[in-house]
């Protein structure tokens, strides 16, 4: 029979687990929440009025969508011009730093998470100012990911309730 302690540290760790696979899970739905809202830039669909104030280069449409990274620590400073309307490059790449679960422990769980778009014109695209067409209905992906919160929080514990 093992002693007390050892039961102890067993629950510990089992805890520890989930509340990093918990915070994992969240950072995945998060960041597809955001990537999913991100405007990418149909010019066709814009007014004459807008089309004559479009972004100027570097911007290209799809490039918002398609640059989206995540990074634990610290925040990226780097630009990944990826143009990608559809968003998928930006899910594979925060996907693929993310990494699997064996990777996540209760350290990397305390870090400080950041779902980066680092093209100058986010700001721009956060506040929707200047989205037209089939775009007015996104912009904003940081606060609906925001009022998302407590239901990927919710969802990733479900997921992670017999880890």
């Amino acid at each position: 029979m093992s002693k007390f302690s050892d039961q102890i540290k067993t629950l510990q760790q089992k805890y520890e687990n989930r509340i990093a696979f918990v915070v994992r899970d969240t950072v995945l739905g998060l960041s597809q929440t955001v990537v999913d809202f991100s405007p990418w830039g149909d010019w066709p669909a814009w007014s004459e009025v807008a089309q004559s104030s479009r972004p100027s280069p570097p911007y290209a449409p799809g490039l918002f969508k398609g640059s989206w990274d995540y990074h634990h620590g610290a925040p990226s400073e780097v630009q990944t011009p990826e143009v990608d309307p559809t968003g998928f490059v930006s899910t594979q790449r925060i996907e693929q730093a993310v990494g699997v679960k064996a990777e996540w422990d209760i350290t990397v769980a305390a870090e400080k998470h950041f779902i980066v778009n680092n093209t100058s014109y986010a700001a721009l695209m956060e506040s929707g100012a200047y989205l037209v067409g089939h775009n007015t209905q996104l912009g904003h992906m940081l606060a609906l990911a925001s009022s998302s919160f407590p239901a990927e929080v919710r969802e990733a514990v479900q997921k992670n309730e017999h880890g």
